[in-house]
């Protein structure tokens, strides 16, 4: 059974609709295609995230819910636990099924080839990437899709970064005058999601994009390192501090349900782990 939190957000839209919000669905699944080493990773990480099959009807779930209750689909990354044969099958034929409009989002966890293994950098995402992608339904760098007057825009900062494209095309989709959302599998920092997610996790980093200096210093090297913003990522946040047709944000990444607010009080929606059977339900209507 489900585990589904539902929310009421106030955006401008052409009418009233439901949004279902999953993340984090950390497929596990393997075949005789794959090496042996992929095979005892997936018995591994049965430990995080329960049995394959188990992980599997909540997604089917899932799906089965967005199909008959919502409007939209939005998937905040994460659908996959690593790179397999079985997971790219499933997630080709899964998100086939589903019958309402679909955007998703890449989770770093979509370019996994075994888990923590290597660094995660552009280099290791383009061993996988034209395979994931092969079988997803929007591009997963940056893809956008409107409905109901509000433009969804997904955008990939799997790795906490953004690039200097994705600032170029946010731009143009500024241009078409729609109030925006984004999808992102990363949330974004705010002082508050990082006192919360601190408090949550009890770890020594918060796992957010954008972490000013004053935090990492005391996050440890490797973490300070991979979550540290360059120039394009902090460019894109000025950009998303300033232009007032974004109105949400929607993100997945920490595994715990989580609404906090990001600055000039844009609501930013952190969806719980779809592999024990999280999702968010979102009913979408005008401010008064």
């Amino acid at each position: 059974m489900l585990n589904c939190t539902r929310i009421e957000l106030k955006v401008p839209c052409t009418k009233p609709f439901r949004i279902l919000l999953a993340g984090d669905t950390h497929l596990i699944h393997v075949d005789e295609q794959d090496d042996l080493r992929k095979q005892e990773l997936a018995v591994r990480r049965v430990r995080d995230f329960g049995p394959a099959e188990e992980v599997q009807a909540y997604w089917d779930e899932t799906i089965r819910y967005a199909n008959e209750n919502c409007n939209l689909f939005l998937h905040a990354g994460d659908l996959i636990d690593f790179v397999s044969h079985k997971n790219c099958a499933v997630m080709k034929e899964s998100l086939a099924s589903i019958r309402i409009p679909l955007l998703m989002a890449a989770g770093n966890h979509e370019f996994s080839q075994y888990v923590g293994e290597a660094k995660e950098d552009d280099a290791y995402k383009a061993q996988s990437f034209e395979q994931i992608q092969s079988a997803a339904r929007n591009h997963l760098d940056f893809a956008s899709l409107q409905l109901n007057g509000i433009n969804f825009i997904a955008i990939d900062n799997s790795y906490y970064l953004f690039k200097k494209r994705h600032l170029l095309q946010l731009k143009d989709e500024c241009k078409k005058g729609f109030p925006i959302i984004l999808l992102l599998h990363n949330p974004l920092f705010s002082e508050g999601l990082h006192d919360l997610s601190r408090q949550i996790r009890k770890q020594p980093c918060t796992y957010l994009c954008g972490v000013p200096d004053e935090y990492l210093i005391a996050y440890p090297p490797a973490r300070r390192e991979q979550q540290t913003p360059d120039e394009p990522t902090l460019e894109m946040l000025d950009f998303l501090r300033a232009e007032p047709l974004i109105k949400g944000i929607f993100a997945g990444h920490l595994h715990y349900q989580i609404t906090s607010t990001c600055t000039r009080d844009i609501p930013q929606i952190v969806t719980g782990g779809n592999y024990n059977g999280a999702v968010t339900e979102l009913f979408i209507r005008n401010p008064e």
